[in-house]
């Protein structure tokens, strides 16, 4: 089956379009994931006790 010229634009386009979308949907996915996972513990700071003596 021959494309016509008329055809080949419109392809492209469908094709970029589904790219999008899936890379939106993959875009919220993450967001959704990044809001459900508990926050990392946060370390404390190793403080050096001679730099602090007053």
């Amino acid at each position: 089956m021959k494309i016509g010229i008329s055809q080949a634009p419109a392809r492209r386009g469908v094709s970029e379009l589904v790219t999008a979308q899936l890379s939106g949907a993959v875009a919220g996915l993450m967001l959704a994931l990044d809001q459900l996972l508990p926050e990392a513990p946060q370390r404390p700071k190793i403080v050096d006790r001679d730099m602090t003596r007053c």
